[in-house]
Order: structure tokens, then C-alpha cells, then sequence
């Protein structure tokens, strides 16, 4: 019907986002932050969290883990992951790559953040959703400031990284590895299944 506008009732959209948790501070500072218990494999196809936050110092690496019901860190040994962060120092262009912190406990994701602040996009897929093989993970996306001991030099960073236990995720971890962030403002969405 050309022209004609027709009128879908909401019970038959799927597939969109459902917020999911949320977390902020704007005064004090913490180590790191908890987002627990939202995750639900027979709800969600994956998770989208949007974090921007300030560091407190220069120097600090970023880190982030899953968490099992009920808030417990999940620290086995267990991350692989790739990391690349591209910066920009004084004009010159480049690439520091690593490995994010192979046979970890944690994934750093990033290294030498400086107090500027930074914002990323990460993308988590738990165990149980479409593998039996005990592989939760996680790719990101976004902006941060690298410290160089005299400058900061901003940067892209992208990488992925997994865990592979049989404890299933039910929320996440994320924070400075012997530091702390300032504020921060962390909004988590449930993509629904179709």
C-alpha cells in the first residue's frame, strides 16, 4: 500500500534492546566497578556495555573480568586475548599491540590509561548461548589517552578476548589495575532474542 502508514503493535517487534543495569559516581573514586547478576542466556542473545569513566592516575592499565552469580570474580587463568591500540604521538601514528594478558586472570584492555577520560563499547557473549564448550567472550571498541611518563597521546582501541571455563557469566567486573577511576558513568542492554 503505497503511502499508507499501518500500525504494529509492539508485542510482535523483537531483537531490540532492553537496558539491563546501570552504574555511576561523580565524586570519590573506586578501584572498580560491579555490574552483576543480569545476564540470562534464555533472554538475550549478548550484552552491550557503554562505559565512559576517568582515570585517577597516569600510568594505570584497565581491566575487565566476568563475574559467576552472585558477584564472585571469576580469576581462573583462563583469558586469551588480542589488543591493539592505535595511537597518535605528536603526529606520528602507530600501533602498541599485546595480548592482553594470555593464560590471565584478567583482560587488560588497555595500558598506561592517563586522567583524561575514556569511552568504550563492549560487546560479551556468555558461555551457554550458542557453545557447550565453556567460552564466554567479549570485543571492544573505543577512545582512550595513553601516558607516557611526560605526554598523553590519544588512541583507537580494539580487541577481543575470551574465557574459557564451564562457570557460566552473569555480569561483569571493569577497573584500573592498581588505581582507581574518578567518575564514571556505565549503562548495560540486553539485546532480546528473536
Amino acid at each position: 500500500d503505497a503511502g499508507t502508514l499501518k500500525r504494529v503493535d509492539y508485542s510482535h517487534i523483537r531483537g531490540s534492546e532492553v537496558l539491563l543495569a546501570t552504574a555511576s559516581r561523580t565524586s570519590g573514586s573506586v578501584g572498580q566497578v560491579q555490574l552483576t547478576d543480569f545476564m540470562d542466556n534464555s533472554k538475550y542473545l549478548f550484552y552491550r556495555a557503554m562505559v565512559s569513566a576517568k582515570n585517577a592516575g597516569n600510568g594505570n592499565s584497565q581491566f575487565f573480568n566476568f563475574t559467576s552469580s552472585g558477584g564472585s570474580t571469576m580469576e581462573q587463568n583462563s583469558w586469551h586475548a588480542a589488543v591493539n591500540q592505535v595511537k597518535n604521538s605528536g603526529g606520528t601514528v602507530s600501533n602498541n599491540t599485546g595480548d592482553g594478558g594470555n593464560g590471565s586472570n584478567k583482560m587488560t584492555w588497555v595500558t598506561n590509561e592517563s586522567t583524561r577520560a575514556f569511552a568504550v563499547e563492549f560487546i560479551m557473549t556468555p558461555y551457554g548461548l550458542v557453545t557447550d564448550a565453556g567460552l564466554s567472550s567479549v570485543h571492544f571498541i573505543g577512545q582512550s589517552d595513553r601516558w607516557t611518563g611526560s605526554a598523553r597521546e590519544v588512541q583507537c582501541i580494539t580487541g577481543a578476548g575470551y574465557y574459557l571455563e564451564s562457570t557460566t557469566p552473569t555480569g561483569f567486573v571493569i577497573g584500573a589495575v592498581g588505581g582507581n577511576w574518578e567518575r564514571y558513568e556505565i549503562r548495560v542492554y540486553g539485546h532480546k532474542k528473536v
